[in-house]
């Protein structure tokens, strides 16, 4: 997806950086365990999760199928509640993204068909 703000450009760069810092350190680890140093290995892998993770269900509704095709994607947290949904058009090869506003009748859409999702489960 494109923009003329300069945002496509960002993320190919955070991507890059981010790529080029994780060979760094899958590098470093597999010395480490080479070497027989498990120790440095775990040292190293603590690294990987300074920002900590979160788990997130997404749920795909499709409203319109073929061409153009229509959907939305409602990403809920671990209680089974709706955090984000998105309205996703596409045709031919392009795609669009639209945020939707929490309240909105499609927000409201989106919560009565995840309803029945709940929490997740352990190990989901």
């Amino acid at each position: 997806m494109a923009t003329d703000d300069g945002t496509a450009e960002r993320v190919r760069e955070m991507t890059a950086d981010a790529e080029a810092w994780m060979s760094g350190l899958f590098r470093k680890i597999d010395k480490a365990e080479r070497k027989g140093n498990d120790d440095k290995a775990d040292r190293l892998r603590e690294e990987m999760d300074s920002y900590g993770h979160s788990v997130h269900r997404v749920v795909s509704i499709v409203l319109a199928g073929g061409g153009p095709s229509h959907r939305l994607n409602v990403t809920l947290d671990s209680d089974g509640d709706v955090i984000e949904v998105e309205s996703i058009a596409s045709w031919g090869f392009t795609h669009k993204a639209t945020e939707i506003r929490e309240g909105s009748a499609l927000w409201r859409y989106a919560e009565e068909q995840t309803s029945h999702y709940g929490p997740m489960r352990e190990g989901e």
